[in-house]
C-alpha cells in the first residue's frame, strides 16, 4: 500500500512544487468565441491551482501542529506522512517550512511551491513581498526569481561593505579628532605657559632694570668701589640674559601659536565644516554675555592679587591672539570675498 500512496501522491506534488521554469505558450485560435473560450479555461485553471496551492499550505501547517505535538510516535513519522498525504518525507518538509515562513495573506501563497521556495531564500520579509507581487504582476519565472534574488544579494553585500567602509572612516575621523584635539589642547597648555613665564620674565626685567638704574644714580662722584662695580655690572649681565631670554621664548611663543592654528586647520579640514555665521554669532553672543563686563571692571581688577591679575591677563592675550588670527585669515580672503561681493551684485 506503501508504494500506491507514494505513485498516488508522489506525480501530483512533483508538478505543482517543481522547479523546472513553465515558458508561456502563444495559442493560435480560429476564433473569437474559442479564444474567450479558451481564456476562461485558463482563468479557471489558475484559479484552481491557487487553491491547489493553499491547499498543500494548509496540509504543511497541519503536519507542523502534528510534528509539534508530537503526537505521532517515533520512527513512525515518514510512513504517517507517506499515507495522510501521499508525500514524500522531502516534500513534506518542504511544506511544512513554506507554511511556517509564508505568513497569512501573503501574496506567496497565490504563487507555486517552486517560486515561494526561491523568494523564500530573501531574509527580509518586506523584500519577499514585493518580489511575490512582482512574481504575479510580470509572470516572472523561477529562473528570473533566481537572478532577482542574487541581483538582491549582491545589492545588500555591496550596501553593507559600504556600511562597513563608512563606519571604518567615521571611527577614523574620531580617532582624529580625538588625537587632534589632545594635540591641540598640549599646545594651548604650553602657549599659556610660555606667555605667564613671558609675563614673569618681563616683571623681572622691569625690576632688573629700576636696580640698575637706582645703582647708577647712587654712584659717587668720586667714584665707585670695585664691589659695586660688580654689582652693577651683574645686573647689566643679569638684565641682559633676562632680555635675551624673553626674546627666545617669544619666538617659542610665536611658534606655538603656529601649531596651533595648523592643528586647529587640520581639525576643521579633516573632520568637518567650519562652523557657519550663525554658528560663529551664537558662539560671540555666549561670550559676550559671559565676559562683556570684564572691561568694565577696573576697580574690581586694581583690588585683585596680582597672580590673578596675571592670570586673566593670560586668557585676554589668547582671546587677543585668536582674533588677530581670525582678523588675518579674513584678510587672507579678502579679494576673493569681494570678487564673490561683485559677482553677487551683477
Amino acid at each position: 500500500m506503501r508504494s500506491d500512496q507514494r505513485e498516488a501522491g508522489g506525480t501530483s506534488m512533483s508538478e505543482i512544487i517543481s522547479s523546472k521554469d513553465i515558458q508561456p505558450v502563444v495559442i493560435q485560435v480560429a476564433s473569437a468565441e474559442d479564444a474567450a473560450t479558451l481564456a476562461r479555461i485558463e482563468t479557471g485553471i489558475r484559479t484552481a491551482a491557487q487553491n491547489v496551492v493553499q491547499g498543500y499550505l494548509t496540509i504543511g501547517s497541519y503536519l507542523n501542529e502534528a510534528k509539534g505535538r508530537k503526537i505521532v510516535p517515533h520512527g513512525q513519522w515518514e510512513d504517517w506522512v507517506l499515507y495522510n498525504t501521499g508525500l514524500s518525507l522531502r516534500q513534506a518538509q518542504q511544506l511544512m517550512k513554506a507554511a511556517r515562513e509564508i505568513p497569512e495573506g501573503s501574496a506567496m501563497a497565490a504563487l507555486p511551491l517552486s517560486k515561494a521556495r526561491v523568494i523564500l531564500h530573501l531574509p527580509d520579509a518586506e523584500e519577499r513581498e514585493t518580489l511575490a507581487k512582482r512574481a504575479t504582476e510580470e509572470n516572472l519565472t523561477v529562473r528570473n526569481l533566481e537572478e532577482q534574488i542574487k541581483q538582491l544579494t549582491n545589492d545588500v553585500s555591496e550596501a553593507r561593505k559600504s556600511e562597513r567602509r563608512m563606519a571604518q572612516e567615521v571611527q577614523q575621523a574620531q580617532d582624529m579628532r580625538a588625537r587632534l584635539d589632545a594635540d591641540r589642547r598640549k599646545l594651548e597648555g604650553d602657549r599659556y605657559e610660555m606667555i605667564q613665564k613671558q609675563r614673569e620674565r618681563q616683571a623681572e626685567i622691569e625690576r632688573l632694570r629700576a636696580a640698575l638704574a637706582q645703582a647708577e644714580q647712587q654712584k659717587p662722584q668720586e667714584g665707585i668701589s670695585p664691589e659695586a662695580q660688580r654689582q652693577i655690572d651683574a645686573l647689566r649681565q643679569e638684565l641682559a640674559d633676562a632680555e635675551d631670554y624673553a626674546e627666545q621664548q617669544a619666538t617659542l611663543r610665536q611658534e606655538a601659536q603656529r601649531q596651533l592654528l595648523e592643528q586647529q586647520s587640520s581639525t576643521a579640514s579633516s573632520v568637518g565644516n567650519l562652523p557657519d555665521t550663525l554658528d560663529l554669532a551664537a558662539a560671540v553672543r555666549v561670550f559676550i554675555g559671559a565676559a562683556g563686563i570684564f572691561p568694565h571692571m577696573g576697580t574690581t581688577l586694581a583690588n585683585m592679587d596680582g597672580g590673578k591679575r596675571r592670570e586673566l591677563a593670560g586668557y585676554v592675550d589668547m582671546i587677543a591672539d585668536w582674533v588677530d588670527g581670525a582678523r588675518a585669515a579674513l584678510n587672507s580672503c579678502a579679494g576673493v570675498l569681494y570678487v564673490m561681493g561683485d559677482d553677487a551684485h551683477e
